[in-house]
């Protein structure tokens, strides 16, 4: 111990012995541990673990968790037993030899209920919140189940798992309830072991969320994979090549700063340039299905909205340069056809091997850079015309573990790579494994495709794609579906996530989509689609949030997603290459807090949606020339409003009239001729259908349709 603490300065031990000067306990803590805790999060995590090999006996460990909820081991035990008596003892050396936990006036200390644990706390920490770890309360809880005699343990433990880790009130009381009508004395059991202890909802925040005493078991789960080393020895072993592999990288980083630096610079403002910055700190997030397909149900082709007994909404260029923070202003994204006999190119491939310096080979395996056992061959997609590139190979092709060794010519086909992988994010398709190649001449110059409508092509194909998956036959949606749930959430309280904080108002220059990151959301509702349907059926007008973008919330993004803000209210085509969806804010003027009018103007007459397939030779600049030509023009189709204020309620009332006397809605109102086989349209109807006092007649059907109008 004395030569780890000439090794590493800071650390603190104690070692207890007998009265016949035998061995008996050992505590201690690393300086370097002891001087980053202070800048973790206050919680400490308390377990032991018993020892195996020669020397018997029993491990105890404190950790902490970082920022990153990182594992951060803090401090040891080596002693006889896990009792009462040791555990007071590893408690009372971490207030004497470790000050910078006892001074912490907001400490949690999360661990089991032993006894040793609940007096030491209680003596030793008296100011400290002491939280007990619910998967060993669930236990304990298990076993009092069984001997109660109910039959479905797994049942009723589930609904107490789900009873700590909500912070629903709702929630919260119904599982306590339904817990009450299995068998009282289980709710009382519950309430016995202090609500406070370990709930979320009674917390009061001092655990930060952490339910669980994992952090020390996945640091005890280590230790007892190592079978028969003595602990003191794997220990010292473990922070010694931690610390030899942090000295070592950190001389690299040093050594490389200056050059990482340029290169992180470069790659950064070249994403800048186009705009696309922002887009790339959009992480992933988990799409509630159930909740798109109960939104895809109200999506009227026609009109290019969802209907909803509110009214009509619909996604706007204000979202998408909010939400993604894409450039919406400027050419519409279509270009010329370079590849072909007598063009710029001859083939793709040709066009592949300039732009990024390399095709697939069929006769070439390539391995997976993040699994060097998994290999495989590529041959570019949708048959002898060789359109597309399979995704695999792109992110297998352009990973590098180092990109300070590269030249100026693949330092952009890399970029170029980069912003053709973003295309599958921004602009997908239903293979899922491909993309197509018409994009990539217009990145040849990065400097014009950054004043491309790339914002304006997202939408038009997310349109494209709702009024696709409209059809029957239609099994699946591609598009910009992030665009889709994030709309939703932000204006829409069904489906909407539990975040870990209120949302983020500090955007510092980002755009809103960031605020829906997965480390700010808590937990994901797990709404069926039939839950979602009624709901969306009974949408109150006091649950929607018509104008989410407020200006505390504009004055935080960047500029550039205001720059087109003379166009949110265009009506104008949108062009995305080979199709063309029309943008009609006119319909939802009270996303923009505008009076909605009556006097709307219907899709352009003579509109026919087109599908580029079989196609290939078609000259899209040529073919497309009218509706280029108003896009370029779309200033001259700006739609006035009247803004919204007390005096104009009454009309909201008499558009809401107006929109429900022609609506094709969820469960507004019947069509003009009912089929004569009747069909239930939603859980609600069926229920009151099914009824055996109900007489299916068309009389009764009808009345029903009209009750819930």
């Amino acid at each position: 111990m004395e030569a780890i603490v000439a090794a590493m300065p800071g650390t603190v031990y104690k070692i207890q012995s007998s009265s016949t000067q035998r061995f008996q306990r050992l505590f201690w803590a690393f300086g370097p541990s002891i001087n980053g805790w202070k800048y973790c999060r206050p919680i400490l995590s308390l377990d032991g673990t018993f020892l195996l090999g020669k020397y018997r006996g029993t491990l105890l460990i404190a950790v902490g968790l970082d920022a990153n909820n990182g594992l951060f081991p803090l401090a040891f035990g080596i002693v006889e037993s896990e009792c009462n008596e040791s555990w007071i003892w590893f408690l009372r050396m971490l207030h004497e030899l470790v000050p910078s936990i006892s001074s912490r006036n907001d400490l949690c200390i999360i661990s089991d209920r032993h006894a040793g644990l609940v007096r030491g706390c209680r003596e030793i920490f008296p100011s400290a919140a002491h939280r007990h770890c619910l998967r060993h309360l669930r236990e304990n809880f298990k076993k009092a189940v069984r001997q109660m005699g109910i039959s479905d343990v797994e049942f009723v433990c589930q609904k107490m798992y789900t009873v700590g880790i909500t912070d629903d009130p709702d929630l919260f009381n119904q599982m306590m309830v339904d817990i009450i009508k299995i068998k009282p004395e289980i709710h009382q059991w519950l309430v016995d072991r202090d609500l406070s202890k370990w709930t979320l909802l009674f917390d009061g925040g001092f655990r930060y969320g952490v339910m669980t005493t994992k952090s020390s078991e996945a640091f005890n789960g280590i230790l007892k994979r190592a079978r028969g080393l003595p602990v003191q020895a794997l220990i010292i072993a473990i922070y010694y090549n931690i610390v030899r592999m942090f000295i070592r990288r950190l001389e690299i980083i040093i050594a490389e700063e200056h050059q990482s630096n340029n290169f992180f610079s470069a790659f950064m403002e070249g994403l800048r340039m186009l705009g696309l910055d922002c887009v790339s700190q959009l992480q992933y997030i988990r799409m509630d299905h159930n909740l798109l397909t109960a939104l895809v149900e109200r999506w009227s082709p026609q009109t290019n909205s969802f209907h909803l007994p509110v009214g009509e909404m619909s996604i706007t260029l204000q979202d998408v340069a909010l939400i993604l923070g894409l450039h919406i202003d400027g050419p519409a994204l279509v270009g010329h056809n370079v590849v072909g006999a007598g063009r710029r190119w001859l083939s793709w491939p040709d066009c592949c091997d300039d732009l990024l310096g390399q095709h697939p080979q069929r006769d070439v395996v390539y391995v997976d850079p993040f699994n060097p056992r998994v290999s495989s061959k590529f041959r570019m997609g949708q048959a002898q015309a060789q359109t597309c590139l399979p995704l695999r190979w792109l992110r297998w092709t352009f990973y590098r573990d180092s990109y300070l060794d590269m030249n100026e010519l693949d330092f952009w086909r890399h970029l170029r790579a980069y912003i053709f992988l973003m295309g599958t994010y921004l602009l997908p398709d239903t293979s899922g494994c491909e993309i197509h190649l018409r994009f990539l001449p217009l990145l040849e110059n990065l400097g014009l495709f950054s004043t491309y409508s790339l914002g304006g092509a997202v939408l038009a194909h997310l349109y494209r794609e709702l009024a696709e998956a409209t059809k029957p036959k239609r099994a699946n949606i591609a598009g910009c579906i992030h665009l889709l749930q994030i709309w939703c959430w932000e204006r829409l309280h069904v489906g909407r996530p539990t975040l870990h904080v209120p949302q983020q108002v500090s955007l510092d220059g980002l755009s809103v989509g960031y605020r829906w990151n997965q480390q700010f959301i808590r937990q994901l509702p797990a709404g069926s689609l039939s839950s979602y349907r009624d709901e969306l059926d009974g949408l109150l007008d006091s649950q929607v949030t018509w104008e989410p973008y407020t200006i505390e919330i504009k004055s935080q993004v960047a500029d550039i997603y205001l720059s087109g803000r003379i166009i949110w209210l265009a009506r104008v085509p949108l062009v995305a290459w080979t199709r063309v969806e029309w943008h009609l804010p006119e319909r939802v003027l009270r996303q923009f807090g505008f009076v909605p009018t009556v006097d709307v103007h219907p899709m352009e007459p003579k509109f026919v949606r087109v599908d580029g397939r079989g196609k290939s030779d078609t000259y899209w600049l040529v073919y497309y020339l009218h509706y280029i030509g108003l896009w370029e023009d779309k200033t001259a189709h700006i739609i006035e409003g009247t803004p919204l204020g007390e005096e104009t309620k009454h009309l909201i009332q008499h558009y809401l009239q107006w929109f429900r006397s022609w609506a094709t809605l969820y469960m507004l109102r019947p069509t003009s001729t009912p089929p004569t086989t009747y069909y239930p349209r939603s859980p609600s109807e069926r229920y009151m259908v099914n009824r055996p006092f109900f007489i299916l007649d068309l009389r009764n059907k009808q009345s029903l349709l009209h009750l819930n109008n």
